[in-house]
């Protein structure tokens, strides 16, 4: 640099000088052009060198960006955020059908049970109802029997009254007349005493025993005639009324069988019935397990597929920590490269200036923009890609709450499902109680679901075309 300066200077000395100094200017020259071709030959070599080292930089960065794929790596993020969508999709038709099929089974399960309430109703007000008639019944009838019962009490008695003083009118009078006529016959004897004195003692002793024994053989006929009506004619009247009776009482036993005959088949008709009720409550209870076990197969497929998003997320997580921890070497040594670029340019530049227009070395602009171009895409490629990161953790978040908001929302829709318990209190039933199958609910969980059992055969249709869905594709 100082030799091209003395030069320069030289060269503005008037060609008027002495020949020792046109010698030594020619020296000089001589030197100063073997300078120039060796820095010629050196700045050939330094460009040759760093086209060489932009050439290798550029075939290592082209070879880095084809092993870590970039772009690969977004693609399948994006594909991996898409085949999540789409399982969200399916997980969402999922519940709102098992919605719809838990909601027409609530309403089933109510219409049969407001349906076996209205026939119970019916059939207890028919069993009051004819059960208030036959006690009318049988309370008339008792009441009707016991007055004529009674009635006939009170006319035999009267009758048999009326026949008693009658005997004991007709007995007095008999006995009055009687004693009238041994009275009469006493005082006319009396007052014959002293007619008859001439008849014997004996014949009148005789007279008078004749007569008492008449008056004791007519009191004994007459007793006789009294028992006799006693024992013959109030019997007949007594067996008579009896064999009404039994008469009204057989009737009264036909009627009670045919009433215990319906009652029969009213009991017939009840266990009938309960018999259906028993079947609707078990068809519902297995329609409730079904969808149970659906719910726990869905609800290890959400968790399967969380733990695979997990993982997934996991290993972009470090591969995009691998890259960066790869990325910030070949930086560092780009941005080195860069340097020693940039100050070999700036040196080619300085020294183009002191050159002639023949011998200057023939720079490339380009090599300039071409560096900061690759700086700059590489730059933002990494930006875009940790952008792209940043969207989809802020897509996996939203994502995460709404899923964890349909849980919420499956889980109080199915705790609604949970009847009271008290069921058994509001109707007399034999069916199983409904805390029964808030027991079954509560204990299901528990219970740990087969292989066997998760086949496509014991699912529903819209969990089977689910699963042939799934099958097709690899979450």
């Amino acid at each position: 640099m100082e030799n091209s300066v003395k030069f320069e200077e030289d060269s503005s000395i008037p060609e008027e000088v002495d020949k020792k100094l046109l010698k030594k200017q020619k020296k000089e020259m001589e030197r100063i052009a073997e300078g120039q071709k060796k820095l010629s030959d050196r700045f050939e070599r330094e460009e040759n060198f760093v086209k060489i080292s932009h050439q290798r930089c550029w075939q290592d960065f082209k070879e880095w960006c084809e092993n870590v794929a970039v772009d690969d790596l977004r693609d399948e993020l994006i594909a991996v955020s898409h085949s999540f969508d789409r399982v969200l999709d399916k997980c969402e038709h999922l519940k709102e059908t098992i919605q719809v099929h838990r909601s027409h089974a609530d309403e089933q399960y109510l219409r049969n049970f407001q349906k076996h309430s209205e026939l119970i109703d019916y059939i207890m007000d028919l069993y009051k109802t004819f059960q208030k008639a036959t006690q009318e019944m049988y309370d008339f009838d008792r009441e009707k029997l016991i007055s004529e019962f009674y009635e006939d009490l009170q006319r035999h008695e009267n009758s048999h009254d009326e026949t008693k003083t009658h005997f004991e009118n007709f007995i007095h009078a008999a006995v009055s007349t009687t004693n009238d006529r041994v009275n009469r016959m006493k005082n006319e004897f009396m007052n014959r005493k002293f007619e008859i004195e001439s008849k014997s003692f004996v014949k009148r002793e005789f007279d008078y025993e004749g007569n008492m024994k008449r008056q004791s053989i007519a009191c004994s006929e007459i007793k006789k005639l009294v028992k006799h009506f006693n024992e013959n004619l109030w019997p007949k009247q007594r067996l008579d009324n009896y064999h009404a009776s039994l008469k009204k009482s057989n009737e009264a036993d036909e009627e009670i069988s045919e009433m215990n005959i319906k009652i029969e088949d009213s009991k017939k008709v009840l266990v009938r019935l309960e018999d259906e009720l028993k079947d609707v409550t078990r068809h519902q209870l297995s329609t409730v397990l079904e969808l149970k076990s659906e719910h726990q197969f869905l609800t290890k497929l959400m968790s399967r597929m969380r733990e695979k998003n997990e993982n997934l997320k996991a290993i972009e997580d470090a591969k995009l920590k691998s890259l960066i921890a790869v990325c910030e070497p070949i930086k560092k040594n780009l941005k080195n490269k860069l340097q020693k670029i940039n100050s070999t340019v700036s040196l080619i530049k300085i020294c183009s200036k002191y050159e002639k227009p023949i011998d200057k070395i023939k720079f490339y602009e380009s090599l300039d923009d071409d560096c900061e171009n690759v700086e700059e895409k590489f730059l933002k490629k990494v930006a875009n890609v940790e952008a792209d990161c940043v969207l989809l953790k802020d897509e996996k978040k939203k994502l995460l709450e709404e899923n964890q908001k349909l849980r919420s929302k499956l889980e109080e829709n199915f705790h609604q499902l949970r009847v009271q318990k008290n069921i058994e209190k509001l109707r007399l039933d034999p069916t199983p109680s409904l805390g029964q199958i808030a027991q079954i609910s509560h204990v299901m969980p528990q219970i740990k679901m087969p292989i066997e059992l998760r086949s496509k055969h014991n699912l529903c249709k819209c969990c089977q075309a689910y699963l042939n869905n799934t099958s097709k594709q690899s979450f």
